[in-house]
């Protein structure tokens, strides 16, 4: 409550540190000094005047107010967030000025809407300023629904550092982003060269907001900059809104913003008459007293001639009560007076006090009698709180964005040729040159799946078993001589969701190199991969350079398959995108290049299925695809491949001794059907390779 960047308007005011933007914790308690802000006190004003209930506290020792009798809305002006059992709440600060104007325009017309109030407030007012991107009819939206996400961006400047030179001032944050983490970010962006148009970033802040930006080249735009830090960085946020708050009975609500202020309104015109309603009986009972002493004033002698002779105070009270006609509480008072009271002037002050609380209690009557005087008085303290605290806004708010620049992810991308390192375990790597293949290293019993000569604009494809792609620029993918990451924790996998395929899927593929797979390099033969393994370990293809252009072909364990174009694939989010829609325990079991008129599936228990490409049907989204070969009881498809007719298909075996087929020597039979048997059954059929 003492930090400027937190509360629109601290409640605290804090001597020593008490932690900065940056997300340093403040010092030790012994270290501080704290008091309560002039606008805090305006929280606490009433609070002795009856005007809202008490409870007991945790321990039940001492009692605590249930609310505030708060002089302004504190929960719109400086907001709140939190999650309790099943509730949350995210309540964006606003302009103290802003705020109250609203108010004073809702008392004077209640029929106003939340619409209607936006005419007096321009949407949240950050602490750490910021723009907020919202047109009106976000915002109506926003508030008349009491939920929603707001845009809110930092500020930015560029600076002339003469001779042609310039860089780029960060003058504000986002509201809630920590600027050292920023900083970071940003640098972190530089150094894996993703922001390759920045060539440093400094902190230069002190009492303000200052993050420097050295663009490489002074030709750099730097709208562009801005507009990839935007989308890439915290210096671009979504604000949250829900506007969830307790009703006076104590049930959570989401509130538009008239609900908000027509619910304060409310407290406020009912601690205001509880307040006034606290000072009448003040009045009251003041009066009581001064009727009596004007009466005793009158007879001054014979008063004091009463008590000189009673022998004790009792005798005296009743005395005095019996002679004069007062209760038990005005004697007391007349007993109570100093000496110094007695002088003659005395009863003129008196009689002017009396007139004076007489005035008073009128005034308070008259208010208390009247619903829209009492409004009345509400409206002119919340103006004289408006007038004392109010300021400027700090937010700026941008009705439109259409002037900005438009992102491009190209603009940032270092075109430059690399090569992307796949293993079998779904280790990923990037290299700038070409090693040889004998000298990538991998973890033990790893080894190579494939090897894609890529551009860094290029997108890495990776299918899963669970029937989804994930797609990510080759850049992003890290550059080391070490393992790389694995792949499950660049994306979200589920659980025993595991790679089956990998290809590159290239801007241009007419300029982009053969492929160089593990089954192509004679250093590394695929049958290395196969030896003293089982066939569900080896089932799928490796990588391939594609283009949008390219049509392929997909299947699943139980011999379904579809094929679709890869136009439809791409860069993805971390939850991926699913490509096959599976039915009970099906699986996504590889993917293949439709570069020939056949299609010859292989079942694990030796049939085989030649038939023509053509007669699987070609989706253009998820789906089940159709049956490729009919599986037996507790057969499975083993691998599917696209040939041509000259060429040859080789079935593989766990002991050597493959069996070579002519495409032209196999049966073409109907998509659907069993097939026939092509395996030896003696011995142990692993794979399919060829095509």
């Amino acid at each position: 409550m003492a930090q400027d960047f937190s509360l629109r308007y601290p409640l605290i005011e804090g001597y020593g540190n008490f932690g900065n933007i940056d997300g340093d914790p403040a010092a030790a308690m012994r270290y501080t000094e704290a008091r309560l802000t002039k606008l805090a006190g305006e929280m606490l004003e009433e609070l002795k005047k009856e005007t809202v209930a008490f409870t007991s506290t945790y321990d039940g020792i001492l009692e605590e107010p249930r609310v505030m009798p708060a002089r302004f809305p504190n929960l719109l002006v400086n907001g709140s967030s939190g999650i309790a059992v099943g509730i949350a709440t995210n309540i964006p600060p606003h302009n103290l000025t802003e705020t109250i104007d609203a108010a004073v325009a809702l008392i004077d017309d209640p029929k106003l809407d939340s619409r209607g109030l936006l005419k007096y407030v321009k949407g949240p007012d950050f602490p750490t300023g910021a723009q907020l991107l919202a047109s009106k009819r976000e915002l109506a939206d926003v508030y008349e629904q009491g939920k929603g996400a707001l845009k809110v961006r930092g500020e930015w400047k560029t600076e002339d550092m003469g001779r042609g030179k310039w860089q780029i001032i960060i003058t504000s944050l986002p509201y809630t982003v920590n600027k050292s983490a920023l900083v970071e970010k940003i640098a972190l962006l530089i150094i894996e060269k993703k922001l390759p148009t920045l060539s440093d970033v400094r902190d230069e802040s002190a009492e303000d907001i200052r993050v420097v930006l050295e663009p490489k080249s002074q030709n750099m735009e730097p709208e562009k900059i801005m507009t990839y830090l935007f989308r890439h960085t915290d210096l671009q946020i979504n604000f949250h809104v829900n506007m969830t708050a307790l009703t006076p009975a104590s049930k959570p609500l989401r509130h538009s913003l008239k609900q908000a202020l027509q619910s304060f309104l409310d407290f406020r015109r009912e601690v205001t008459e509880k307040r006034l309603r606290y000072d009448l009986r003040l009045i009251e009972e003041r009066l009581h007293i001064l009727v009596a002493l004007a009466k005793v004033y009158k007879f001054l002698d014979e008063a004091i001639a009463i008590i000189r002779k009673s022998k004790t105070r009792d005798e005296a009270r009743q005395g005095l009560m019996s002679r004069f006609k007062l209760d038990e509480v005005q004697a007391n008072a007349i007993l109570d007076l100093r000496l110094a009271a007695l002088v003659g002037l005395e009863i003129a002050r008196i009689n002017q006090e009396k007139a004076e609380k007489e005035a008073e209690r009128e005034i308070i009557l008259d208010v208390l009698g009247s619903a829209s005087k009492l409004s009345k008085l509400v409206r002119k303290e919340l103006i004289a709180i408006r007038d004392e605290y109010g300021d400027a806004r700090r937010t700026k708010v941008i009705a439109s964005a259409e002037d900005e620049h438009e992102y491009s992810a190209e603009d940032f991308i270092e075109h430059e040729d690399t090569h992307v390192i796949i293993s079998r375990d779904g280790w990923a790597r990037r290299m700038k040159t070409a090693p040889k293949p004998d000298t990538l290293r991998f973890k033990p019993g790893d080894e190579l799946l494939s090897w894609l000569p890529l551009n860094t604009r290029d997108t890495v494809l990776f299918f899963t078993s669970a029937g989804k792609v994930y797609g990510l620029r080759a850049l992003e993918i890290q550059q080391t001589t070490g393992f790389g990451d694995p792949v499950q924790a660049m994306f979200k996998f589920a659980d025993k969701e595991r790679l089956v395929a990998v290809m590159g899927l290239a801007q241009d593929v007419t300029d982009t190199p053969q492929p160089v797979a593990a089954n192509d390099s004679p250093a590394t033969p695929q049958r290395s991969l196969f030896d003293q393994v089982g066939a569900e370990q080896v089932r799928g293809v490796f990588g391939r350079i594609i283009g949008q252009g390219t049509e392929l072909l997909v299947y699943t364990e139980l011999g379904m398959g579809f094929r679709f174009m890869a136009s439809t694939l791409g860069e993805t989010t971390r939850a991926g995108r699913k490509v096959v829609s599976l039915k009970d325990d099906d699986a996504l079991l590889g993917v293949t290049v439709v570069n020939g008129p056949l299609v010859f599936a292989l079942s694990s228990d030796g049939h085989g299925l030649l038939m023509a490409a053509e007669e699987i049907a070609q989706l253009s989204g998820p789906g089940g695809g159709v049956r490729l070969i009919k599986l037996k009881h507790g057969a499975a498809l083993m691998a599917a491949r696209v040939v041509k007719p000259k060429e040859t298909v080789t079935l593989l075996y766990l002991g050597g001794k493959d069996d070579v087929f002519k495409v032209n020597d196999l049966e073409k039979g109907a998509r659907g059907t069993v097939g026939r048997v092509v395996a030896s059954r003696r011995k142990k059929l692993i794979g399919l390779a060829g095509g």
